[in-house]
């Protein structure tokens, strides 16, 4: 009997053993999950934003495009779906059984943030003047440091510029975008799939609600948390963002909000999904107003 109970016993926590392996393996296959307590991160994050004493007078301008207060309220969009490209390229990646680690992720995650950045940017844009043209890609000249691991999205911000004029507004093929980040066939599979397409009309929808919305950001990441598109902890720190960011009327306001939210996102506990794509907003973020105002 006592032999019976042992071997019950041992085959139970195997059992168990089992169970815990396949659960966090099932755990880390998925892209958006809830991370670690973060709640010291959003403290000082918040504790930043309510540092500053936003002069709302400054935000007064003639209209859209006219001023840098009035377009970084338009290039949240652009923001949010840089951050919502990445998780979804994550996901597709998984969707085709593809390998998201490497240089090969690396790729992956700046072609994402680029691309689907500006095609919400673009909707936003369209939705509110569809003939607003400009001759060339225009870019500022705001400081930003990353850290070293994650210097590899140096150029998302401008690249996302130039893929605003060269493939959105000019109709240049995407493929040639693709070329110079040297994406591989199997990685343009991955850029042009199907839960891509897919999750690029759901972002088109999203930022063409943010403006019927009248650029109510709280609304639009919820509508991307909910199309899993954002974690619940992107949404809350992208919400934080774009609150400070909004009132930003100064170029030197933009790069020391920037700077600082890469600071705390990337020393957080945050997943490193979560990190790429904030991040990869964040760069965007320190470049789209300028395109739109052309200097």
């Amino acid at each position: 009997m006592l032999n019976i109970k042992l071997s019950l016993l041992k085959f139970s926590t195997l059992a168990l053993s089992i169970f815990l392996i396949s659960s966090c393996s099932n755990n880390e296959q998925e892209v958006v999950t809830a991370s670690a307590d973060n709640t010291l991160l959003l403290k000082n994050l918040s504790d930043f934003n309510n540092s500053y004493e936003h002069n709302q007078a400054a935000l007064k301008c003639s209209g859209f495009w006219e001023c840098l207060g009035d377009v970084v309220v338009v290039a949240g969009a652009d923001i949010a779906g840089a951050a919502g490209g990445v998780v979804a390229v994550k996901e597709a990646a998984l969707v085709l059984g593809a390998t998201t680690g490497g240089t090969g992720g690396v790729v992956l995650v700046v072609g994402a943030g680029v691309v689907v950045g500006a095609g919400t940017s673009i909707v936003a844009a369209r939705s509110l003047d569809s003939s607003k043209r400009l001759a060339s890609a225009s870019h500022g000249t705001l400081k930003i440091t990353l850290p070293t691991d994650y210097f590899y999205l140096q150029n998302v911000g401008i690249d996302h510029n130039n893929v605003l004029q060269n493939n959105f507004f000019n109709d240049e093929p995407i493929d040639k975008y693709y070329s110079s980040l040297k994406l591989t066939a199997d990685q343009i599979k991955i850029m042009d799939s199907e839960y891509m397409k897919e999750a690029n009309k759901k972002l088109e929808v999203i930022s063409s609600n943010y403006v019927k919305n009248k650029f109510d950001y709280k609304t639009m990441t919820q509508e991307m948390k909910d199309q899993k598109l954002l974690t619940a902890d992107m949404k809350d720190i992208l919400d934080l963002f774009l609150e400070k960011y909004v009132s930003c009327s100064e170029d030197q306001e933009i790069e020391s909000t920037v700077n600082f939210y890469i600071k705390e996102v990337s020393a957080s506990k945050l997943t490193e999904i979560e990190k790429q794509g904030l991040l990869a907003s964040f760069m965007v973020a320190s470049e789209s107003p300028y395109y739109w105002m052309g200097k």
